[in-house]
């Protein structure tokens, strides 16, 4: 779905009120970069609640069989087995393994879309854009491409009929092997405040929102509320919800983002729907097929 643009285009500024993202952040580092500017097309953001009540999800062991199709990068498939590869890559990285294995467990059905995100970032790879925009600043003058040997996105979007025509499920997901464990260790802390803190919160939903700019109606006034989310499998999550109103009638914009790591690599999650959340087997069995394979 090239950038989801199915709802009406976005010509007059926004009002937007931000509600949530007040994290406490108490066993996270004292000191944070500045993060990207929460200001969007004009619009600047205001945090001023948070609904957070969790302790992040205690990691979990979920057993998938392991895939055996292999896809190459930026490949489009429809099906929960995509089309094997002609051409075989020397040598598969974890990460490419780890993201065949997320395409193999896609439900029949449903479009699967792969690309090597170190040869460039699509617009359709929302958590590539999430990671990317919201550890900036965090590594210590690194970039996650600086210290990254490969790094892979998976797009999963289902079938327009089977849900919202205009705006159906999707989930994106990053799959990076770093240079070193040390070198995960770091880029996973600056995932975790991208999560958990109260400023890295306010960039998720920055972004978020600029993704969606095509989408919204005309005059919509946003709030939004976050919150702690648990996927099994994941080290933590959060959720946030964009409420857009216009003309007393309201509808609810998803994003659950779940973060995972193992050794030298990590997955991160984002998973995006409409008045509902992202159905959570889904979710789920996408996961657990990145993490065991």
């Amino acid at each position: 779905m090239a950038r989801m643009k199915k709802l009406i285009p976005l010509m007059l500024a926004l009002t937007v009120v931000m509600a949530a993202c007040d994290g406490d952040g108490s066993n996270l580092p004292s000191s944070l970069p500045s993060l990207p500017s929460t200001t969007v097309d004009g619009t600047t953001t205001t945090i001023v609640e948070d609904t957070s009540t969790t302790e992040p999800g205690q990691e979990t062991t979920t057993t998938v069989a392991e895939a055996t199709t292999t896809l190459p990068p930026e490949t489009t498939t429809t099906g929960a087995a995509p089309t094997t590869s002609t051409t075989e890559p020397e040598e598969d990285s974890p990460a490419l393994v780890q993201s065949d294995a997320i395409a193999a467990a896609a439900p029949e059905g449903w479009t699967v879309t792969q690309a090597d995100t170190l040869a460039g970032t699509t617009d359709d790879d929302l958590a590539g854009i999430l990671v990317s925009a919201c550890t900036a600043g965090l590594l210590e003058g690194s970039a996650l491409d600086d210290i990254s040997v490969a790094a892979y996105s998976t797009v999963v979007e289902a079938p327009p009929s089977l849900f919202d025509p205009l705006l159906p499920p999707q989930a994106s997901f990053e799959t990076r092997v770093f240079e070193s464990e040390d070198a995960a260790a770091q880029a996973f802390a600056a995932i975790e405040i991208m999560t958990k803190r109260a400023d890295g919160r306010a960039c998720l939903a920055s972004r978020y929102l600029s993704w969606l700019i095509d989408l919204l109606p005309i005059d919509a006034s946003l709030e939004l509320t976050t919150e702690d989310v648990s996927i099994p499998g994941a080290n933590f999550g959060v959720r946030l919800v964009w409420t857009a109103t216009v003309r007393s009638r309201s509808v609810d914009l998803y994003l659950d983002v779940v973060a995972h790591r193992d050794g030298d690599s990590t997955l991160v999650g984002a998973f995006t729907s409409v008045e509902e959340p992202f159905p959570p087997l889904v979710a789920a069995t996408l996961l657990a097929a990145g993490i065991t394979t």
